[in-house]
């Protein structure tokens, strides 16, 4: 990490950068608004779906372009920090994904690559969706069904 030595800044960095994933997990639910979710990205940031399919992230509504679970949320459980410049920070977060029809649904990793701006605020210039597993009867089953996966 740089910083060079500053621990206040890391941790004022970690803190604005935590503050921003739980953000977008607040927004990442049922019906969600993802007009509200494009403001948390730099300008041209990206999106890349578990497939690898890479949109923008006023695209973001494509992961649940084929249907969405009547109610879902997003929990955050672990988050490791990684600084190689001090305006630029890799994030790898683990979340548990519940829904109405399975608790837990799906899980996996966020991994996330955030700017700082002029202003202070970190922003995503990507997020990366990695599902690591769900349940056999859950949303992320029968979409993968749905996709043909």
């Amino acid at each position: 990490m740089s910083f060079d030595g500053r621990t206040t800044e890391r941790f004022v960095a970690q803190s604005a950068i935590r503050d921003k994933l739980h953000q977008y997990a607040l927004l990442a639910k049922e019906e969600a608004d993802f007009a509200a979710m494009v403001p948390l990205w730099v300008k041209g940031g990206t999106f890349t779906l578990p497939n690898g399919h890479v949109v923008g992230a006023d695209q973001i509504q494509t992961i649940v372009a084929t249907g969405q679970p009547n109610f879902i949320r997003h929990h955050i459980t672990t988050v490791g920090y990684e600084f190689p410049a001090d305006d630029l920070a890799y994030t790898d977060t683990y979340f548990i994904a519940y829904t109405d029809i399975a608790q837990p649904d799906h899980w996996g990793r966020w991994k996330d690559r955030l700017r700082r701006q002029e202003n202070g605020e970190w922003l995503f210039e990507n997020k990366s969706v990695i599902i690591e597993g769900w349940a056999k009867i859950s949303f992320w089953a029968d979409l993968m069904a749905r996709l043909g996966h």
